[in-house]
């Protein structure tokens, strides 16, 4: 659609131990948070988790396993996240990211750390850092560059906090797809206070189970 995004926006919390206890990634136009050592997100012994970008599009997964890519579900407005976690409700702006494990082909990636300042562009850029391109000859909000990385959907979800309580979601549950849907009726009606306090419960609880479990 536009220009590949520039930056994959990879949070991790870690406790007192510098031990990971949240992945939060960004995705197209919401979040996904991850408690390692429960589902399919382990914590390998030298406490890097493993996280693949997909193949065009740049967005970050937990790597899969396995000797095939595998394909996960993508949309542009986040009010239709239930396609997301289970496939219902395939909304016309909706495709799949293709991503590769290590199992399938994945090349590693050597990086540096690096502490950039709070307003570097990078972070605060309303303007896109992208080629601006058109759909025939029109200008289009679709294929804009993306923009800084600290411009999220919602002012509601400023806290990586909120974020990461907001986006805690089980693939391929039911209940969590219906309950999403009936939170985010659309882009400007969603209903904050009781996603948080619904997902956030069960993140905290996930948490401690993971902590009591320890490595």
């Amino acid at each position: 659609m536009h220009e590949l995004d520039i930056h994959g926006a990879i949070h991790i919390i870690l406790n007192e131990k510098k031990r990971p206890i949240v992945l939060l990634l960004a995705q197209h136009n919401n979040f996904r948070s991850y408690v390692p050592g429960t589902g399919a997100l382990t914590v390998p012994a030298d406490n890097r988790l493993k996280i693949c970008f997909a193949l065009r599009s740049n967005e970050p997964y937990p790597c899969p396993a396995g000797k095939a890519p595998t394909r996960q579900r993508a949309v542009g407005d986040p009010s239709h996240i239930s396609y997301v976690i289970n496939g219902t409700g395939r909304p016309f702006l909706s495709g799949k990211d293709i991503v590769f494990g290590s199992g399938a082909g994945a090349r590693p990636v050597q990086y540096e750390l690096k502490f950039l300042p709070d307003k570097d562009p990078l972070y605060v850029s309303w303007i896109p850092l992208g080629a601006k391109e058109k759909v025939l000859f029109f200008k289009s909000y679709y294929r804009k560059g993306p923009p800084g990385m600290d411009l999220n959907t919602w002012q509601e979800l400023k806290k990586y906090s909120d974020i990461m309580q907001f986006w805690y979601l089980r693939d391929g549950s039911a209940e969590d797809a219906r309950f999403m849907s009936s939170a985010l009726r659309s882009f400007m009606d969603v209903d904050f206070k009781r996603v948080l306090e619904r997902n956030g419960r069960r993140l905290y609880n996930d948490i401690a189970d993971a902590e009591r479990k320890g490595p």
